[in-house]
Order: C-alpha cells, then structure tokens, then sequence
C-alpha cells in the first residue's frame, strides 16, 4: 500500500517522506491535471499549441534550449566496453556525477537540456551516444552496433565521470537507457544509485523483479500513470526492491524524455524536482 505525504521540500510537493537517510518510504505523486496528451506515449499533434511555448512560460524552472545547453557541454570520447569509439557530452561540475541513457531510436540529445539543468543545480553530467548511433555534428556520432551488451558501456562512463572528479556517480536513462542501468547495477557495475525513468520489464530476457532485488543503492524509479507498460512496473518496485527506494507516478501518459519535453510543465517539474531532492542525499 502507498502512502501519500506531502514533504518539506524547497521544489513542488511530490509525494515522499524520507526516513532516515538510508531508508525511504515508498510514495506515489497524483498531480493536478492530465496532460492533453492523454494516455499513450505519443508527442503533441502538429496542428496543436507548442509544447514547448507552454513549458517555458508556466516551467517553474529556468529555460534552457538546445544552443545555451551546447554551450555548457564538454565533448568527448571514450571506448565503449568492446573497444567501439562512443562520443558524449560532459556538462559541469560536483562531488556527484550523473551518466544519463536515451531511449531507443534516440540520442543523447534527448537529455541535452536536462542534463545542462542539473550542471546548474551542481552536478557532473554525461550524456553519450549509444553505439551506432549518429545525430551527427555538435551532438556526436558513436561507433559500433547495438549487440544487445552495450549495457555494459555503462562502465566505461562510470569511469569517464568518476576521472573527471565525482566521487560519487549516479547511472540513469529513459526507457531502454533505464532499463540498460538497472540491468547493468544487477550484474555489478560500480555506480551509486539508478534514476529509472519509464523502462520495460524483460531486458535480457530477465524480469525486473529479479534484476532489482539484489540492488541495494539508492533507486528513484519514475512513471507516467497512463504509460501502461511503464506504470505497471511501480508496484513490482513497491514489492520487490530492497530500501533505500523511491517510486514517483505522475499524471501523464508521455514516455521517458518526452514527459520534459511535452508533458504539462507542471508534470514535468516534479520529474525535476523528484530528481533533484533524490540526488540531494546521494
């Protein structure tokens, strides 16, 4: 059973109550309003207002586009777990260092404006290319094919974080990226807490409840209530994974990296807030 509580917390009211700093209590966030984009994982018409216009005048964060989050970026290199040549972006500076996955058919643009907002915030941030993958100019262009290891490219980043000063590090991803991280923590990538945002269940042909129940690092695991597939995960989570853990469902039906990109602001702000406070105790 969830239990619903409002925190004290400086950033919107999503549902959790710490306990401790090792042991969270699950919470659950109901938000005010549905998104026009109802359920399903599908970006907003082309005939219909623009997102984005929408979340930059109701976002209760600062707006940062494509151009300004280039500006903050480092590019790199660095060689994937099969000796592939992977390109990413490096963004700011701190003690705790995030590795952000993308979805599939994606590219590490699809984090590129959340990753230059938690560089401001005080984070270390990488975003990469999966391999084979190729956006192409200012973005990057990975070498390689996707065999079905290149979770194990996790690692690699890890370690390009970790040699840029973090001491702590944080692996994440939207839809197959997170389901990428929580696999690979399973199996012993040394990291320090997962941001699972909107995943599947079978990666690896292994069920999440096997995958999580021996991962003991800290784990926000987030899900638009109408993603069906995604949303049926939680109570799985709510089960199975061991404390600390913190499960975050939002009123939305968009997937992965499109909840901040086309979901209500107001939604995609407590995506960013739940963010935020879980790497505060990092």
């Amino acid at each position: 059973m969830r239990t619903t509580v409002k925190p004290p917390s400086r950033r919107e009211p999503y549902l959790l109550e710490k306990m401790g700093r090792s042991s969270w209590l699950v919470a659950s966030v109901l938000l005010l309003s549905i998104t026009a984009c109802g359920a399903g994982s599908k970006a907003p018409s082309e005939s219909g207002p623009s997102p984005s216009s929408a979340a930059v005048s109701e976002s209760r964060f600062p707006e940062i586009d494509d151009e300004d989050a280039l500006a903050m970026a480092t590019p790199l290199r660095f060689d994937a777990a099969d000796g592939s040549r992977l390109e990413g972006l490096l963004f700011g500076t701190g003690d705790v260092g995030v590795v952000l996955a993308h979805m599939l058919r994606g590219d590490q643009t699809q984090w590129l404006e959340f990753a230059a907002f938690l560089a401001t915030e005080g984070y270390r941030v990488l975003t990469f290319n999966s391999r084979g993958t190729c956006p192409g100019g200012p973005y990057g262009c990975s070498r390689g094919t996707g065999s079905g290891d290149d979770w194990q490219d996790l690692q690699p980043a890890v370690d390009v974080v970790r040699a840029a000063g973090s001491n702590r590090v944080v692996v994440g991803g939207a839809s197959i990226g997170a389901m990428k991280s929580l696999y690979a923590l399973g199996r012993g990538l040394d990291a320090d807490g997962l941001i699972w945002v909107s995943g599947f269940d079978f990666y690896g042909l292994v069920p999440v409840r096997r995958q999580v129940r021996d991962v003991t690092v800290p784990k926000l695991f987030i899900a638009g209530e109408y993603d069906t597939d995604a949303a049926a995960l939680l109570p799985v989570f709510e089960r199975v994974a061991p404390d600390p853990k913190l499960i975050v469902s939002l009123d939305t039906g968009e997937h992965g990296t499109d909840i901040v990109r086309f979901a209500d602001p107001a939604v995609a702000d407590q995506l960013r807030g739940a963010v935020l406070d879980f790497l505060e105790d990092i």
